[in-house]
């Protein structure tokens, strides 16, 4: 029989790791209620009851917005109703086409917790949820106008972010034409699709220099091991700051890093990725292996960089974007380097050097994962496997020698 969910005990509840999309925990107190724990970090009470012999879910609210006490107090008066005939699923399928925004985003983001990656939820829940949103999200789907629409994004234009309105407009326009597709809410055309985009963005261009390198590396070699450990292996392997962070011990064997399946995305768009990990890839493995155990980190034997706060999970993207912050304002105030970096631009220096060390960048392109979709790539289907591990060692080579290690 289950336990009763405490309050506690739910904010200590793991966050299910791809393939897994999502975990129910069910509530010993109230039958049929569960709280649905998704990849994207997102929790939200569930009622599961039986009507005319159909099993049925019904989302009650999310977490923390609705507490335990609410969630029981509402489980309990639908269990009555349902006693009584009622059936909540099919009473609002019948309120479909008179359902708010709000509505149509929740149902959205139900869907993308299946289909996305973590980070793209996380991404599109901050925006679909924020204040930016507050009064468009009243509105019917059927009737909001493009009119509507521009409204919102000239609230986020006046307030001086035009990178946020780019994102919110991007991803307003794939709710709707989500809902296009599926005849949701009684939506019959995008509103979005004819406004065209405002802001055009520049591709971030920072890398750094060897020199800079040197400053970088020496000042996280004087720190703990932790998220400025993470930031090396991503300047040594290139692979994403968040595909590092969460790298498991089980996913090495030897001198090769192997992602599985929806291990960078989704299953859909991410196939498995195959890393090489040159001799100093693997001393920094070390190095943060041993730390960990000599200090029993939780979560130190499945991931490698495990976190010291949360209770077995690893290190978080913010947490490596807060470290780089903490190395830049030291490296600036000191006057080694003159503007700041992300971690993402460790990947993009990694690349940059590499081609300069003559290696193809096909080969590089390869090294970073990225997805060759024209013709020759659709037909090419050789991993250079041997060219990625000799780019990977060479820079490898390369980085002990500007680092002195």
């Amino acid at each position: 029989m289950a336990k009763e969910l405490t309050v506690q005990g739910i904010r200590r509840l793991p966050i299910p790791e791809l393939p897994d999309a999502l975990r129910d925990y069910p509530d010993g107190r109230v039958p049929g209620l569960c709280l649905r724990v998704f990849a994207s970090g997102r929790r939200g009470w569930y009622l599961k009851y039986r009507q005319n012999g159909k099993q049925r879910r019904y989302k009650l609210g999310d977490f923390p917005t609705m507490g335990l006490a609410d969630a029981r107090k509402n489980a309990e008066q639908m269990r009555v109703d349902v006693r009584g005939g009622a059936d909540p699923v099919r009473a609002r399928q019948k309120r479909k086409d008179a359902q708010t925004l709000e509505d149509l985003f929740e149902e959205y983001l139900e869907y993308a917790a299946r289909e996305l990656a973590p980070s793209t939820i996380r991404e599109r829940e901050r925006i679909l949820r924020g204040a930016d949103l507050r009064e468009l999200r009243q509105l019917v789907p059927a009737e909001v106008t493009p009119a509507d629409v521009v409204t919102a994004l000239n609230k986020i234009e006046r307030r001086g972010a035009p990178v946020m309105l780019n994102r919110t407009q991007g991803v307003l326009g794939r709710v709707f034409r989500w809902a296009v597709q599926r005849q949701r809410a009684g939506l019959q055309a995008n509103p979005v699709k004819q406004l065209e985009r405002r802001f055009a963005e520049d591709g971030r261009d920072r890398w750094l220099s060897a020199d800079e390198i040197r400053a970088v590396w020496r000042d996280i070699e004087g720190r703990t091991v932790g998220a400025p450990t993470v930031m090396q292996l991503v300047l040594v392997t290139a692979q994403r700051p968040g595909e590092v962070a969460r790298l498991r011990w089980a996913h090495i064997q030897g001198s090769t890093w192997t992602m599985p399946a929806g291990y960078r995305k989704s299953k859909k768009l991410s196939p498995p990725h195959v890393v090489h990990l040159s001799s100093l890839a693997l001393d920094v493995l070390s190095a943060a292996g041993e730390h960990h155990r000599a200090q029993k980190t939780p979560g130190r034997r499945r991931f490698v960089f495990a976190s010291t706060k949360a209770p077995v999970g690893h290190i978080t993207v913010k947490a490596l974007a807060d470290a780089a912050q903490r190395v830049n304002k030291a490296l600036i105030k000191g006057g080694t380097i003159e503007a700041p970096w992300t971690p993402h631009d460790l990947r993009r220096t990694a690349s940059t050097h590499m081609t300069a060390l003559g290696h193809e960048r096909l080969t590089v392109e390869k090294v970073l994962g990225h997805k060759d979709s024209s013709v020759i790539g659709v037909y090419d289907r050789n991993p250079y496997q041997k060219e990625r591990q000799e780019a990977l060692d060479a820079w490898g080579d390369r980085l002990r020698e500007i680092v002195g290690a």
